[in-house]
Order: C-alpha cells, then structure tokens, then sequence
C-alpha cells in the first residue's frame, strides 16, 4: 500500500522541521509532502527548507518540500499533494499537521484499520493532550462541529488524524478553493456523499499540541501557568 502524507506550514521554522523528523521516525514506508508558505516568499528569512535538508530520510521513504507563496487554508493542502507528480497512484492520503505529536506506529495502525474496515475518509481522537508546559491525559475528541456537521451526522474527529482514500482525496482535489477552515468543508464533503464510507478509528497513536499559535484554538493556551 503506498502512502501519501501532506503538510501545509506557514511560518514555523521548528515545527516544521520536527514534523518531518517525527515521520522519519515512523515505522511505515511512505512519501511526505511538505509545503512551506508565506504572504512574503521574496523574504529569504522565510523560507526554512535549508533547516530540514540535513534531515536522514529513511530508506524506501520520499520527502518533497517546497517553498512558495501562501493561498487559503485548502490551497495550500492541494499544493502540498501535488508536490508528488504521480499522488493519483498512492492508496491513502493523510494530512499529517506540523505541530501535533504523531507516535511511530500511527500510519502503520491507519493502514491496518483500513485494511479491515475499507473505508474512505476517517479519522480519531486525540488520546491526550499538550497546553503550554503541561501535558493532560485526557482524551480530545474534536475542535468543534457546527450546526450542519451535526445535522449531517458529522464523527467527532480530530483535524490532524484525517485519512482518505484515493477515491475521497480525488474530490477534495477537485475543489478549487474554500473559503475559511478547510478540515470543516472537506468532512462535510465526505459524509455528504453516499459513496465515500466514513469510519471512525478507535486506535489514536495521536496527541494534540495547544501552544497559542493554533490557527484554531489559540484562545485555549494556558501559557505557563
């Protein structure tokens, strides 16, 4: 099964680069997309590309990275997927967020789960999470629905555990821009359509990450308190 994982970072040199190690350090074979934006790709300081490239890839794995201008929120996820010139032929496509904690075995348990239950688009909670200096175990499960998520019967799943299938990522592709959070549509799209088979993941192997730069939920962050 050949997996795809893109990530969209604006603006966050570290976690860029911890993303990528993080996937380095998983135990399946995969290709990872990295789109690096900014409003201002003309400023040098901008670009961190030459903060990953001495980055050990693994073997059997891929990493395209590329720098360049900033579009909304969905623009930049497609850009990140068409880094790889050959996507249409990868099984599963995953969005894999730069500032969360992804643990070594979370694509191989996503793989197995789709495996067994052949689903389109899934995804799952976080098992615990981060807020400033503390880490809580306590379980978050979403960051969010709104009133058509839940008249659509939306799962309560986190942004950065969103897996799809080559089938449910060829209509997010078709879509040529979105206006505002880009997860919100893409579920909506998904569970709308009665050919794509949603499914909830039960194992998570991910944990969330409240550091008050959240595009989302920055309001949230504790500091050091």
């Amino acid at each position: 099964m050949k997996i795809l994982l893109f990530t969209a970072s604006k603006h966050r040199a570290l976690f860029s680069r911890l993303c990528v190690l993080q996937m380095q350090n998983q135990t399946a074979t995969h290709t990872h997309c990295v789109f690096l934006n900014t409003e201002h790709p003309d400023e040098p300081t901008l670009n961190y590309s030459p903060l990953l490239e001495d980055i050990h890839i693994k073997p059997g794995n891929t990493v395209h990275l590329a720098f360049g201008r900033s579009g909304n929120q969905h623009q930049n996820h497609i850009t990140a997927i068409g880094l790889e010139p050959d996507w249409e032929k990868h099984d599963l496509f995953l969005k894999i967020d730069d500032d969360d904690i992804y643990k070594k075995n979370y694509i191989e348990n996503i793989i197995e789960s789709q495996s067994n239950y052949k689903w389109d688009f899934s995804g799952t909670r976080a098992e615990s999470h981060i807020n400033g200096i503390h880490h809580y175990e306590k379980v978050v499960t979403d960051l969010g629905l709104d009133e058509k998520d839940i008249a659509l019967n939306v799962p309560r799943f986190m942004p950065g555990t969103f897996a799809f299938s080559r089938k449910a990522i060829r209509k997010i592709m078709t879509i040529p821009s979105i206006q505002g959070w880009e997860d919100s549509a893409w579920r909506k799209l998904m569970v709308a359509d009665p050919e794509i088979k949603v499914h909830e993941r039960k194992s998570s192997h991910y944990i969330y990450n409240i550091h008050g730069k959240n595009v989302s939920t920055a309001h949230h962050y504790k500091h050091n308190s």
